[in-house]
């Protein structure tokens, strides 16, 4: 595993770690290319979901979180950004964690403060 590779891998368990320490769950959102037996080249079966982001949290309270994970110098690509304004037209919260989990953590502590505040 590159160094690169490891690093995204454990951003994105570290999200994951985050999210469950806050009472949600959080699941991978996979959609890797599909090869073509005869052509031997990759496919996507559904181009709907291309763009979709990296993991898909849900929280107490009826919170979904669409969060993406990105290692600096890394932006979201064109699909990406894409996907993300079709959240955004529908009222989803989407969020691009880069780098480290920080501005994650603030995010869920002031949504756990609101949810608390309901009760």
């Amino acid at each position: 595993m590159t160094d690169r590779k490891k690093r995204t891998s454990d951003l994105t368990k570290a999200v994951k770690e985050l999210i469950a320490l806050h009472g949600g769950f959080a699941f991978r959102n996979s959609i890797q290319p599909r090869i073509d037996p005869k052509t031997h080249r990759a496919y996507y079966p559904d181009k709907s979901a291309v763009g979709s982001p990296d993991l898909i949290a849900m929280m107490p309270g009826g919170l979904t979180l669409w969060i993406e994970t990105k290692i600096s110098p890394d932006k979201l690509r064109p699909t990406q950004q894409a996907f993300a304004a079709e959240l955004d037209k529908r009222g989803h919260c989407y969020f691009v964690v880069t780098d480290t989990i920080d501005e994650l953590a603030d995010l869920l502590a002031a949504y756990e403060k609101k949810v608390a505040a309901r009760v």
